[in-house]
């Protein structure tokens, strides 16, 4: 094994490390503050797509680092399978919680037709991105150096995966642009858990994106380190995008107990006017009473 292959070793272990912890500290803010409130807000979809997530990245970065340690020279190996595997599930559910999330704004600022195509795609998408897995099983299972042929085909089930990805976020990143721009333009009041969606899937927008054009740069890459260190930096930027919908969720959370609390003291203001009102009613309702029983 090359020093070079030694120092990206060290990076999907420390990414890897770093990723397990985030998963830590997302399951201990799932347990410990959502369920303060009522524990079915923690068996939610968006819960198990973002833990799962998380789940499937660390495998990414471990295998990976395995597959660089031990140098094997059959690419389409077992423990590439898994890294596969791993990042095929980490797209499908990062797309199916980005939806599930923006799902609201989506309606609210598409068409019909565009929604209902929208939800086909993202129920069909594992189709995509399995591909790559399907053929480097296939691969894996014949025990025999990669040739030019299953490279194009492996590469082609990548480049299908990409494209889903490239479609997936620019329509998005529409939907939010377009949310935007109204919360600029209008001088109307505009919904915090919109605005905290739409700021936050931007910032996952503009990852993925550079994503696919390091996918591009890889893909016109001669170099065997140019390309491992084209990958790293895609795994790491996948990565990222976990952070961003984690800073999502706590924003998000943040704003329904500012919410809930605002509306807790509203509710008390209101309570104690009502009773302000009813006592100085009180004097009133009892000299009407004096002046009958006088007559």
């Amino acid at each position: 094994m090359s020093t070079f292959q030694s120092v990206l070793v060290d990076i999907y272990v420390v990414a890897a490390v770093v990723v397990t912890i985030q998963l830590s500290l997302l399951v201990a803010f799932i347990l410990v503050m959502e369920t303060r409130r009522a524990v079915k807000e923690t068996l939610t979809p968006l819960n198990f797509f973002l833990v799962i997530g998380h789940v499937a990245f660390t495998g990414v970065f471990i295998s990976r680092a395995i597959n660089l340690n031990n140098n094997l020279e059959i690419p389409y190996n077992p423990i590439f399978c898994v890294e596969v595997f791993c990042a095929g599930t980490g797209a499908i559910f990062y797309f199916k919680f980005s939806f599930i999330r923006s799902g609201d704004l989506i309606q609210s600022e598409t068409p019909a037709w565009f929604n209902f195509l929208l939800t086909w795609i993202v129920m069909l998408s594992p189709f995509i991105y399995y591909s790559p897995f399907v053929a480097a099983v296939c691969f894996a299972l014949q025990f025999t150096a990669a040739t030019p042929a299953r490279d194009a085909i492996f590469y082609t089930c990548g480049l299908c995966s990409s494209v889903l990805t490239l479609f997936l976020e620019t329509s998005f990143l529409f939907i939010y642009v377009r949310f935007m721009r109204k919360t600029v333009n209008t001088a109307l009041g505009v919904d915090t858990h919109f605005l905290i969606v739409a700021r936050y899937g931007l910032s996952g927008c503009v990852v993925m994106y550079l994503n696919f054009f390091i996918f591009l740069a890889d893909a016109v890459t001669t170099g065997r380190e140019e390309r491992l260190a084209l990958v790293t930096v895609s795994y790491l930027e996948l990565a990222i995008t976990l952070t961003i919908l984690f800073a999502m969720k706590v924003a998000i959370w943040r704003h329904k107990q500012t919410k809930r609390s605002n509306q807790g003291s509203g509710m008390a203001q209101s309570s104690v006017l009502m009773t302000r009102k009813e006592s100085t009613r009180m004097p009133n309702n009892r000299k009407e009473s004096s002046v009958l029983i006088l007559e």
